[in-house]
């Protein structure tokens, strides 16, 4: 990992970033001390799709485990809810 000062990222941001985008990982430093981590993009941890992909394949997994929260149950309870709210009177 490189070590980059907020100095001289500010002067020179572009050909930082041109390295991250090669895949390079900078340490922000100020007064010596790390304030910050410039990574690529998209190289850490899953991407949206990924999760909501895993969120459906688990639910349909364990859709008996879930009881009585289906759907329907669960926007019943948001109208019930939304009926009897003391904010809204």
């Amino acid at each position: 990992m490189k070590t980059i000062s907020v100095g001289d990222l500010r002067q020179n941001p572009t050909a930082a970033l041109a390295a991250v985008e090669r895949g390079e990982t900078y340490l922000v430093v100020k007064y010596r001390q790390p304030v910050a981590q410039l990574v690529p993009y998209g190289g850490r941890g899953p991407s949206p799709d990924k999760i909501a992909q895993f969120g459906e394949s688990w639910r349909r997994q364990h859709a008996d485990q879930l009881g009585g929260f289906t759907p329907d149950w669960l926007e019943a309870q948001r109208t019930a809810l939304a009926a009897d709210d003391p904010w809204e009177r």
